[in-house]
């Protein structure tokens, strides 16, 4: 794995490493999910909040069935950048592994449902990444390859392609999930 990729996929874990105990676990994906439906607005085992805690428990049940090799029911940062590095390895384990998450998770905070997101969405879903306001600001302007103020699925669906597959340290998408170093 390359030092960008590594950069990001490390930016990843300390997310998803959301009570930042140094592993993941079910607690850590609690606190991810609860954080999302604090940040959209979304009732509490409301549609929205129950269409993103199914996307996101998907991943983390397949992240945790791939990546916990030592079987002892948390993800070391090292066994998740050894996970990351075998989804990210080529298209197919791309597609494989990670695409069926960017296909529930982009339609759960579509919260119109009309194929795009607006800055506020974008907004939110950076934010619930745990990052600023300002970074999630610059992020929306980096993301909206087009310029016409919203987010495509497409857009998105690329960005989030090529976080996890680009070494180009200059492409937009290396800030996906947030600034890393």
């Amino acid at each position: 794995m390359d030092e960008l990729r590594e950069k990001k996929f490390t930016r990843l874990f300390e997310i998803f490493d959301a009570n930042q105990n140094g592993h993941l676990d079910m607690n850590d994906a609690v606190l991810i999910m609860d954080n999302f439906r604090e940040e959209f607005g979304w009732r509490e085992g409301g549609e929205n909040d129950r269409k993103f805690r199914g996307a996101f428990l998907k991943i983390w049940t397949k992240l945790f069935r791939e990546a916990d090799i030592n079987h002892d029911r948390k993800v070391s940062k090292e066994e998740f950048l050894v996970y990351y590095e075998k989804v990210t390895s080529n298209d197919i384990a791309f597609y494989a592994y990670l695409k069926p998450f960017m296909d529930e998770l982009f339609p759960a905070i579509d919260e119109n449902n009309n194929g795009i997101l607006s800055k506020d969405n974008y907004c939110s879903f950076y934010r619930a990444c745990n990052n600023s306001d300002e970074d999630a600001e610059l992020a929306f302007h980096e993301m909206d390859a087009n310029k016409d103020g919203y987010i495509s699925h497409l857009e998105f669906y690329t960005m989030f392609y090529q976080f996890h597959m680009n070494s180009n340290p200059k492409h937009a998408s290396r800030h996906f999930f947030g600034r890393c170093a």
